[in-house]
């Protein structure tokens, strides 16, 4: 159980970090990378975190909606980011 606090922890403090690079990214116009996706999925999976850390602390109550949304917005944030990756190597083959 401490493994996973640290982990929750973790998340936490990246979380800002993520947050300036997408808005960096945003900005930029750069929707259409995959490592704009990438960065997405990170941000959501550092969100669940931060979400579970709260938890764990107790200061939110659980709701097991909520957990399962960012669940599929990581799952989601991961699809796109391959599909875009591999877009890219086939433009770039040709």
């Amino acid at each position: 159980m401490e493994a996973e606090v640290v982990g929750y922890a973790v998340s936490a403090l990246v979380l800002p970090f993520l947050i300036y690079y997408m808005a960096l990214s945003l900005k930029s116009r750069q929707i259409k990378s995959y490592q704009t996706w990438a960065v997405i999925a990170a941000l959501f999976l550092s969100i669940r975190g931060t979400y579970n850390l709260l938890i764990y602390l107790k200061v939110v109550n659980p709701c097991l909606l909520l957990d399962k949304l960012f669940s599929a917005f990581v799952l989601g944030s991961t699809v796109l980011t391959l599909i875009n990756y591999f877009k890219g190597k086939r433009v770039n083959k040709k």
